[in-house]
């Protein structure tokens, strides 16, 4: 069965590698030196020209989950969840929320699992992350609030509301409460930008005084930089 299934794959990635000659012969290098079909994929999934396929994709997952599940080492666990909030699939999804919900688990880890949850606009991940508003980690604050800026969901904007008083500071980044702001801005514009916030925006980089966690949000959201290219911010 599982032979059959990795014939599949291989056949699929066939076609997704072609014009990538160099990518599928290095899949065939990793899986002859004994890597597993989900080990080698996840050496080169970041490469990969497309990743449509729903069979690639179930690879993937299982892939990312255990390397997640099996590895000690923080880099392996956390590029893990970054490849799973590629896959927006059910299981996958869930597993996010596992991630985010365990208080257990290290916070750096549980805010980018809200981070990516961005990318899975579900009514099951739009309430887990209103619920990790009242988190007593502000890594895990600031990135559900900053999630649920994808998540068009109109009881999200009165939960983002309440974070306007949240003015914990996630280091290299600024406060929840900005944070928020932002996001309502884009949740009641559309994912436009209102010319109350782009005021506000310009007048904190016009001032020589302001912090360096207020140059850092105004720079991010300064719609000029965003039609320019040249957006200052990143997630990535």
């Amino acid at each position: 069965m599982r032979q059959r299934v990795e014939r599949k794959v291989l056949k699929a990635l066939r076609r997704e590698f072609r014009g990538h000659p160099s990518q599928m012969r290095e899949l065939k290098s990793l899986l002859r030196t004994g890597y597993s079909l989900e080990r080698a994929l996840g050496r080169l999934f970041w490469r990969l020209p497309s990743r449509s396929s729903r069979i690639v994709q179930r690879v993937f997952a299982r892939s990312a989950l255990d390397a997640f599940t099996r590895g000690a080492d923080f880099a392996i666990r956390f590029d893990a969840i970054d490849r799973l909030g590629c896959l927006r699939s059910p299981p996958v999804t869930s597993f996010l929320i596992a991630v985010l919900k365990n208080r257990a688990e290290d916070v750096r880890m549980r805010g980018r699992a809200a981070e990516t949850l961005a990318l899975h606009e579900t009514a099951r991940a739009t309430r887990a992350l209103i619920s990790s508003l009242d988190d007593p980690a502000v890594e895990v604050r600031f990135w559900a609030v900053f999630a649920l800026g994808s998540h068009p969901a109109r009881k999200a904007i009165p939960a983002v509301e309440a974070m306007l008083g949240d003015h914990a500071v996630l280091p290299g980044w600024w406060s929840v409460a900005q944070e928020a702001e932002a996001v309502l801005d884009s949740l009641r514009t559309g994912c436009g930008r209102s010319a109350e916030l782009q005021t506000r925006v310009e007048a904190i980089l016009a001032d020589e005084h302001a912090s360096a966690e207020d140059r850092r949000w105004a720079e991010c959201y300064d719609v000029r930089a965003c039609v320019s290219g040249s957006r200052s911010c990143s997630t990535a």
